[in-house]
């Protein structure tokens, strides 16, 4: 945890606009000394200039590098979840199908999936994640689907490998509390 701070720490004073509102730091900064850490606030100093920030505020730094991809057939869902998370830190990115999100995967590797099942076709959320598990087993990968209650499809969807489902209409907050969980895993 303590690298991965670091780490973050590191790219957020290089991305001097990710955190001007909240201190001042020059932006050619590259030699930061690590003091302190708790639960509370992390301290550093860079070229004897001291700073702090609130290790959540550290955390959503973190996650904003953290790239979630959203397949659904409905744009409106897609635009309120994905600006949802935006607004709390995570790096969205969208596909309106099945076919699109697989295209999208290859190309950005995102960090978890959030996919309804029924989209372009009746199983179309279940051969996107057929396919992510035939690359790898260990992506998250989250079913948001109104479909989830009907007997036989939430069992299906974990035999498959989903790591959570949602039923629509679901709590913005029920989902980022489950993709930060599975960020920190």
């Amino acid at each position: 945890m303590t690298t991965i701070l670091f780490e973050t720490i590191t790219a957020a004073v290089r991305a001097y606009n990710t955190l001007q509102s909240m201190i001042d730091v020059t932006l050619n900064c590259n030699a930061i000394t690590y003091n302190e850490i708790d639960e509370e606030l992390v301290r550093w100093s860079v070229r004897d200039r001291y700073y702090q920030v609130g290790a959540k505020r550290i955390f959503n730094i973190y996650l904003k590098q953290r790239l979630i991809l959203l397949v659904d057939d409905d744009p409106n869902l897609l635009l309120l979840v994905a600006d949802y998370l935006d607004y709390n830190g995570l790096k969205p990115i969208t596909a309106e199908s099945g076919e699109k999100g697989w295209k999208v995967y290859c190309k950005n590797k995102p960090d978890v999936i959030v996919s309804g099942i029924s989209m372009e076709t009746i199983d179309s959320g279940y051969k996107l994640l057929r396919r992510v598990r035939e690359r790898e087993r260990e992506r998250p990968f989250i079913f948001v689907s109104s479909q989830i209650s009907i007997p036989g499809k939430r069992e299906t969807a974990m035999e498959l490998g989903a790591n959570i489902c949602f039923r629509k209409p679901f709590e913005p907050e029920e989902l980022l509390t489950a993709i930060e969980t599975l960020i920190r895993v």
